[in-house]
């Protein structure tokens, strides 16, 4: 595969595809080397959105210029934050309303650790998205049952913590495993 050359001696492919949530019907697919990052197709993926939209997409999507002109666009967005992500704390949210789990009783999931708002703090990663966001921290089950700590991050700052995981969830279990896959979808409310 000329095409998709990768290193000296492998060729490698990558299909980037937007899923329809309510249809899981392909609206956008995208085919390339797997030579670029998965962030440069967002605004490819996301082209066709229009305000009230939801994108939730696989944390290497992460493209905070791309990001703001979803925000700027009225789209919603929710993503699992990156490790390397610098970020301020402007002030806890639902304080109180965290779902902890009470001693003796088998926990509920999500369990809410943190649910506040933030600013980047990075020069250029601040330039690129200068405005706050939600991040949201819980405790979820696996696909395996094991308990693992994921972040979430949104652009929405009314619904509450559950809700980012169920977006999330909504990628099936594969977000939530050890399998690795990219993937992101629309969601667009009747």
């Amino acid at each position: 595969m000329d095409w998709a050359k990768h290193r000296k001696h492998k060729a490698a492919a990558k299909v980037h595809v937007a899923l329809d949530l309510i249809s899981f019907i392909p609206i956008r697919v995208v085919t390339d080397s797997a030579n670029h990052h998965d962030g440069s197709y967002m605004s490819e993926l996301c082209g066709n959105m229009k305000s009230g939209d939801i994108a939730v997409m696989d944390r290497a999507y992460v493209d905070y210029k791309q990001l703001n002109t979803l925000t700027e666009q009225g789209v919603f967005w929710v993503t699992r934050s990156k490790s390397n992500m610098k970020i301020k704390v402007i002030r806890e949210l639902n304080k109180g309303r965290k779902n902890t789990p009470q001693k003796g009783k088998e926990p509920h999931y999500p369990i809410i650790l943190k649910d506040e708002e933030v600013e980047l703090t990075g020069k250029t990663s601040h330039r690129r998205y200068p405005r706050s966001f939600r991040h949201v921290s819980a405790i979820v089950q696996d696909s395996n049952g094991k308990e693992i700590t994921v972040s979430f991050l949104s652009n929405n700052m009314e619904w509450l913590p559950p809700v980012y995981v169920t977006c999330i969830a909504a990628d099936g279990v594969s977000r939530l495993s050890s399998r690795r896959s990219s993937r992101l979808y629309r969601y667009a409310p009747l």
